[in-house]
């Protein structure tokens, strides 16, 4: 998939999610395979449940790594 339909999957997710067609979980699920092994990895290391809780940990994480890379000139 090129740039253009990963961003329209993405905000697919995202509509669905406001919609309450899908939970936390579920989007980082549909999201990625890398998304999903590192929520797991984010889960484990923190001792947190898989749960509306700790996905949304985990997406607030993801923000701040993101914000940290565009600060950096790196996003």
């Amino acid at each position: 998939p090129n740039v253009r339909e990963i961003i329209a999957f993405i905000n697919e997710l995202v509509q669905m999610y406001q919609a309450n067609e899908i939970n936390l979980v579920t989007f980082i699920d549909l999201h990625s395979k890398e998304w999903q092994n590192e929520y797991l990895e984010f889960c484990s290391e923190r001792d947190m449940d898989i749960n509306e809780n700790s996905a949304e940990a985990f997406l607030d994480w993801k923000a701040e790594l993101l914000e940290q890379a565009i600060e950096n000139g790196n996003a």
